[in-house]
């Protein structure tokens, strides 16, 4: 069968010549002469075809299958044509942005004799960088490290680029880790921090950054556990020292339901000690003192018309309903005007609420 098929081959009868090698392969694919065989369909597909896919099945078969070294030798110079194209068809994955299929294909290719095995660990080390910069600026670090890693075990000429990148990168882990510093996820952070030893061991940022992590760590505690003393003093209605502990509980770590005690501790304190004295207080210095400064304006315009005519109450603060509640009212009156303000004021917020028309115009600047 096989005279016959080079008889056909030699008449020019090419497809003949192949029907009669396949049936061989197919048939008898055990013969000690089956890898001469099918190297020679590998040649003839090759001189008359360029049918890279058929050639490389052939290829690696006088590899895998045949283990016939002295073969594939000879293959490799003819089978090195179609590589570019079988390169440049798995680049088109990572075009697509499948990068792991990618370098799954051209790694396939390199596990095999050829000579673009330099090509192919270009291609797969510029690949793994891409990765590593999308991963790097998704934030993505424990990635594009790894990434970057491997795009130099690939490609040795990115190393200082790389090194460069890591740089950055550290400082990037860096910012990002005071960023959860400041949301107060602190373990976060910290771990984040060490990670940075992993690209450049023992930096001196990271060092930096975990010491004052672990005071921020050491604040949040001890200002919890102050915030529970204050809170067990407010219950017993000792306000003055409540006030102490959640003010140090404040300077350890300042959060809004901390000052949202101080005050309200402190208008407690000023209840307690005079409650009239705190509700003029909260009237006369509303808007940094605008209520008391259109009082006086309006005095003196009546004055200049009416002169000694003009009478004003002064204070006078009264209790409203609710609790921790007082009115305060002032009056301003002439012969061709009166004034009659009155607000309620709110011991516990410092919340003033106008109660009519001329009080509600008092407190415009």
């Amino acid at each position: 069968h096989y005279t016959l098929a080079n008889i056909a081959y030699d008449r020019g009868e090419v497809e003949q010549a192949l029907s009669i090698i396949n049936f061989i392969i197919n048939t008898y694919p055990d013969l000690p002469i089956i890898p001469e065989i099918v190297f020679r369909r590998f040649e003839i597909n090759h001189l008359h075809y360029q049918d890279g896919d058929r050639l490389w099945r052939d290829y690696i078969a006088l590899l895998d299958r045949y283990d016939n070294r002295e073969l594939s030798q000879k293959a490799i110079p003819i089978i090195d044509n179609y590589i570019p194209v079988f390169i440049a068809r798995v680049k088109e994955f990572a075009n697509l942005g499948d990068y792991d299929t990618a370098i799954e294909g051209l790694l396939y290719y390199k596990n095999y004799p050829n000579s673009y095995h330099d090509t192919i660990r270009y291609e797969v080390g510029s690949i793994y960088f891409t990765m590593a910069e999308l991963s790097r600026n998704k934030e993505s670090f424990f990635d594009a490290e790894r990434y970057y890693r491997f795009a130099v075990n690939y490609k040795p000429e990115l190393e200082q680029e790389v090194n460069n990148r890591l740089n950055q990168m550290v400082s990037s882990m860096i910012s990002h880790g005071n960023v959860l510093l400041n949301e107060r996820k602190v373990e976060e952070a910290i771990a984040l921090y060490q990670l940075t030893y992993t690209i450049i061991p023992n930096n001196q940022a990271a060092q930096d950054a975990i010491v004052r992590a672990e005071e921020l760590r050491r604040n949040i505690e001890m200002a919890r556990e102050l915030f529970i003393q204050a809170e067990e003093k407010e219950k017993n209605a000792d306000y003055a020292e409540a006030l102490r502990l959640y003010r140090l509980s404040n300077q350890r770590d300042r959060l809004q339901r901390t000052s949202d005690k101080i005050f309200l501790m402190t208008n407690l304190i000023e209840i307690e000690r005079d409650p009239v004295a705190f509700a003029r207080k909260i009237v006369q210095e509303y808007g940094d003192g605008v209520i008391v400064r259109n009082l006086e304006q309006t005095a003196s315009r009546l004055r200049a018309i009416h002169g000694d005519n003009l009478r004003t109450s002064g204070w006078r603060i009264m209790l409203s309903t609710g609790a921790n509640r007082y009115e305060a009212r002032f009056d301003i009156t002439s012969p061709s005007q009166n004034y009659y303000y009155i607000w309620q004021v709110n011991l516990l917020t410092r919340g003033l609420t106008p109660l009519n028309r001329d009080s509600q115009e008092a407190m415009e600047d």
